[in-house]
Parts: C-alpha cells; sequence; structure tokens
C-alpha cells in the first residue's frame, strides 16, 4: 500500500468514524425522548388509576356524609324542640312570679309572649344558617390525564 493509498483509506475510516459518531448521537438523543415519552405515560397512567380508585369510594364517602347530615339536622330539630319546652317552662314560671307580684295576667302573658317572640326571631335565622351550611364533602382533586 502506497502513501497516499493509506491516506485515503485513513480519510475514509475517519468520515465513517464521524458519521457512525453522528449516527450514535442522534440515535441516543432518540433514545432519551422515548424514555422521558415512556416515564410520562406510565405516570399519567398511575393518575388515572389514582383517579379511578377516588372515583371508586365516592359513593361510599357520600352515603356516610348524608348520613351524617341526616343524623345532625334530626339534632337540631330535638334540640329546637327541647329549647320549645324549656321556654314554655320558664313562661309558667314568669307567669307564675308575675302573679305573685302584679296579679294581673293579661298583661303578663302578652308581656311574656312578646319577649319569648322577639328571642326566637332572633334565633331562628341563625339556626336556620346552621342547618343549611351543612359540610359538604371535598371534591376529587383534577388533574390532567394525559401530558405529551
Amino acid at each position: 500500500m502506497t502513501k497516499t493509498e493509506m491516506a485515503d483509506r485513513i480519510a475514509s475510516l475517519s468520515s465513517r468514524l464521524s458519521n457512525e459518531r453522528s449516527r450514535t448521537a442522534t440515535q441516543t438523543d432518540r433514545i432519551q425522548q422515548l424514555q422521558n415519552q415512556l416515564i410520562r405515560k406510565n405516570d399519567s397512567e398511575k393518575e388515572l388509576l389514582r383517579l379511578k380508585s377516588l372515583l371508586q369510594t365516592q359513593p361510599g364517602r357520600l352515603q356516610q356524609e348524608q348520613r351524617r347530615v341526616s343524623e345532625l339536622e334530626a339534632m337540631v330539630r330535638r334540640q329546637g324542640k327541647a329549647i320549645e319546652k324549656m321556654e314554655r317552662a320558664q313562661q309558667m314560671y314568669n307567669i307564675s312570679m308575675i302573679k305573685k307580684q302584679h296579679g294581673n295576667i293579661g298583661q303578663a302573658m302578652t308581656k311574656i309572649r312578646s319577649e319569648s317572640e322577639g328571642r326566637r326571631a332572633a334565633e331562628d335565622p341563625s339556626l336556620s344558617q346552621e342547618l343549611h351550611r351543612a359540610p359538604t364533602p371535598p371534591a376529587p382533586p383534577f388533574a390532567p390525564l394525559f401530558n405529551f
């Protein structure tokens, strides 16, 4: 082999080596992109499975919260009845005290009724607000399903 043939051969091999390095770098970049895409798909699949499990537990949690709300409503009704009984007992006590002091039952009843109605009118809106402000179950978090 002559010097020129060897030089040509070296140039040819250098060119092939350079092409192979370039192709290897391109393939490495493509492999990295595919790996990243696979990771994103796996993450989105995990998120889908998590959301699916949340959706499956929602009906049970909803029923549980509805039961709790109905129990609270029943408790409010019982408390309302107890308050009315206490008010009646207080009225009877007040009537007996006024009878002892004044002897005029008509004026005493009017005074007691107006005081009682005033107190009840002041309490009713706040009780209604409390009843309507029943706790609601939290909504499941929303996350994008696919990130490509």
